[in-house]
């Protein structure tokens, strides 16, 4: 039927080969980037950095000025203001992990709400008396539920993007390697379930409970 040869164009023998490509090109492309950055390493002359040795970030001077807050740094040994790690820290670091728990729930609601708009819309058509409707309802629902859910996925990546921005600001970290670890954290965790928690549900879930295999 049409729905058939449209999903073959989709899912075939080169959808391997294309696996492969991309396995190999992830490979490739990281080894190439770490060459990149020893480059750039040596010609800024930071071979020889070291992490303890990281200066604080003028935005973290900035925003704790009027600190009363402060101790000697154990490399430099220069006075810092700093933020007490159970009063300040802890509870931080709390708030930020409940609200990207809270973000992950709902990214996995949209999908739970696609798939319920999905079976809602296919009993709808299929009650439906007309001809054109019964032989087109399963890839009408497929194709509105895809773009409902595409869309759904451009709007909450903003949304996390922005998110994870603003928690990593408000945790107020003291060095930009401590600043970068922790948003590529956050965007990593709120990016992967946004993105692919509808392929893992198509790949594991998806007519594995209803019907005959």
């Amino acid at each position: 039927c049409t729905h058939a040869r449209a999903s073959h164009m989709f899912d075939n023998g080169a959808t391997v080969f294309f696996a492969v490509f991309m396995s190999l090109w992830g490979t490739v492309f990281l080894e190439f980037w770490k060459r990149e950055q020893a480059g750039i390493q040596f010609q800024w002359n930071l071979t020889s950095f070291v992490e303890e040795e990281e200066p604080p970030r003028p935005e973290y001077l900035m925003r704790l000025h009027n600190c009363t807050y402060r101790k000697k740094h154990v490399v430099s040994g220069v006075e810092e203001p700093y933020l007490p790690f159970w009063r300040r820290r802890v509870p931080v670091y709390v708030a930020s992990l409940s609200v990207m728990l809270f973000l992950v729930a709902i990214a996995i609601g949209c999908v739970i709400g696609v798939i319920v708009y999905r079976m809602a819309i296919l009993a709808a058509l299929y009650l439906r008396e007309e001809e054109i409707f019964y032989k087109n309802a399963s890839m009408v629902t497929t194709a509105t539920s895809a773009c409902i859910n595409l869309i759904v996925i451009f709007v909450l990546n903003y949304v996390y993007e922005y998110v994870a921005y603003k928690l990593t600001d408000w945790e107020c970290l003291r060095t930009q390697s401590e600043h970068d670890n922790s948003l590529t954290i956050k965007l990593y965790l709120l990016q992967f379930v946004n993105y692919y928690s509808s392929i893992i549900y198509i790949a594991f879930f998806k007519g594995k409970f209803v019907g005959r295999p």
